[in-house]
């Protein structure tokens, strides 16, 4: 099941962090936690880990169907959207919304026109049209995921110059892969391409501390 479809489900629940498995009770944590139990957010970080694995490999890909991936790498080297806490054997929790935008938005600004990442956009864009969101919240997710990247945070207006034409028809072909799903993005990736600035350049300019994004209208107010 995809990451927005996950986001979807859990906030027609009135959630977003976490996804049930199993119908009975509800998740441990409470929205926006910040650590598992068992974990120390204020461990050291850095340093250098050293594992050692029986076997072989013959691929970095951890996401091949044939061959032998090394094992370390999907679990230390990509980090998953979602994931299991040891204390509940049926619940994933995943990123708050808020980290999820701020994610892609960044990437999007990091890469600039020489972005091959037109789903980040598309994205960006299914997630702004169908949730409201807080001003704060963002303001302190971008700060935090740019900072933890060390990406410089400028208007998305001026990283890009033409990518909404020059993407266009690799926009096309994905949005074509998505089937009846496509019926939720425009046909135009400009169209894509401004409502994401209008939505993340006052963001990023810090305009927006105070102020609700509304999908309806699509506007902060």
């Amino acid at each position: 099941m995809c990451l927005l479809g996950l986001i979807e489900q859990a906030r027609d629940a009135g959630r977003v962090g976490d996804v049930r498995l199993h119908g009975d009770g509800a998740p441990a944590l409470p929205d926006n936690f910040t650590a598992l139990p068992y974990v120390n957010p204020d461990a050291p970080q850095g340093g250098r880990l050293i594992e050692g694995v029986l076997g072989t490999f013959d691929s970095l890909n951890p996401f091949i169907v044939q061959g032998l991936a090394v094992q370390p790498v999907r679990g230390y080297v990509i980090e998953s959207l979602m994931a299991r806490s040891y204390d509940e054997p049926f619940t994933l929790y995943g990123y708050p919304l808020a980290t999820v935008i701020a994610e892609k938005l960044t990437t999007a600004i990091a890469l600039g026109d020489f972005s091959t990442r037109d789903r980040d956009y598309a994205d960006l864009y299914r997630v702004i049209t169908l949730n409201d969101l807080d001003g704060a919240e963002l303001t302190r997710a971008l700060a935090a995921t740019a900072a933890h990247r060390g990406i410089t945070l400028q208007p998305l207006s001026a990283s890009i110059t033409d990518i909404a034409t020059r993407h266009q028809n690799s926009y096309t072909a994905w949005r074509l892969r998505q089937a009846a799903a496509s019926a939720s993005y425009p046909d135009s990736f400009a169209e894509v391409v401004q409502l994401v600035i209008s939505f993340s350049d006052p963001l990023i300019t810090g305009k927006t501390a105070t102020r609700r994004w509304t999908a309806a209208s699509r506007t902060w107010t």
